[in-house]
């Protein structure tokens, strides 16, 4: 049976271990073993005295049948601190496998139709498991409307509102703003809206997905136009109602790919037509200024 240690082992053993008076064999081979076990119980002890773990003592034991000292099983271990740059590695790592995901989705989605690509497809094209897809995004439709949100933000809506705020001066130049941000959004990502825009054929709530992005961009635009009739920058007898639906009408994704995806027109040309069209549809004709002579 294992004995606990007690206390520090030299004390006991001193007490225990004298020095044999006689020659006798017996006396000599109890005294060298007793001399081998009272030289374990100190080393046992010095580790006991080095080792702390959870804030509590380790307890050893003393095996006398195979002459060693062993750990209680009941010894609690304290976890080493995790490192921060392997928790910095994973996360880069999920992002790159989120990003290549994506992008082997609208690649698929532009190539082959939303309808036509699977969910096995956009995972072999990524190079990821179909659970790593379904952990990362969920669902197909949760990836196209992902891939729309990031068109959304490279387009930097944010900093268009700010520019027609500061322009709210100066009609003319909120609408070069407003045609300049349009042709961005296509020229990046007009694949993809007509993506989401064919889908809605399959899928009700993808239509109702297209149908809420067309009526969010002319609540968006609105504004815009109120601050033009309010100052008298359109022109007689364009009404307010009928100045926004121009204005909505002509700057749609479908006259993008119009004039430059099916007839080639290079995105600044159309930028620039766009714009002087719109100019003459909207805004009346600036007082002349006459010299005196």
């Amino acid at each position: 049976m294992p004995i606990k240690v007690l206390d520090s082992g030299r004390t006991t053993m001193r007490k225990l271990h004298t020095k044999p008076t006689g020659s006798s064999p017996d006396v000599l081979a109890i005294s060298n073993s007793l001399n081998l076990v009272e030289g374990s119980l100190v080393e046992a002890n010095r580790r006991l005295k080095s080792i702390q773990v959870a804030n509590e003592v380790a307890t050893w034991t003393w095996d006398v049948p195979n002459n060693r000292v062993v750990a209680d099983q009941k010894m609690r271990r304290t976890p080493l601190p995790k490192r921060s740059y392997d928790s910095i590695k994973r996360r880069e790592s999920a992002e790159q496998t989120r990003l290549r995901i994506a992008q082997s989705g609208r690649t698929l989605f532009v190539q082959s139709g939303y309808g036509a690509t699977s969910i096995e497809a956009i995972a072999k094209h990524a190079g990821v498991a179909v659970p790593t897809f379904y952990a990362t995004y969920g669902s197909k439709r949760a990836l196209l409307f992902a891939l729309l949100d990031a068109a959304d933000a490279q387009a930097n809506v944010i900093a268009l509102q700010d520019s027609l705020r500061e322009a709210a001066a100066a009609p003319l130049h909120q609408l070069s703003l407003l045609v300049s941000f349009s042709r961005r959004l296509y020229q990046q990502s007009a694949d993809l809206i007509e993506v989401a825009r064919s889908a809605g054929s399959m899928e009700p709530d993808l239509a109702a997905l297209w149908i809420e992005g067309e009526q969010r961009r002319l609540r968006g635009v609105a504004p815009i136009v109120r601050s033009w009739a309010v100052a008298g920058a359109l022109r007689k007898p364009l009404s307010e109602r009928d100045a926004l639906d121009i204005l909505w009408s002509l700057m749609g994704p479908a006259n993008y790919r119009l004039f430059v995806t099916e007839r080639g027109w290079p995105p600044e040309r159309y930028e620039k037509w766009l714009t002087a069209s719109l100019k003459t549809l909207l805004f009346r004709k600036a007082p002349r200024i006459l010299s005196h002579r």
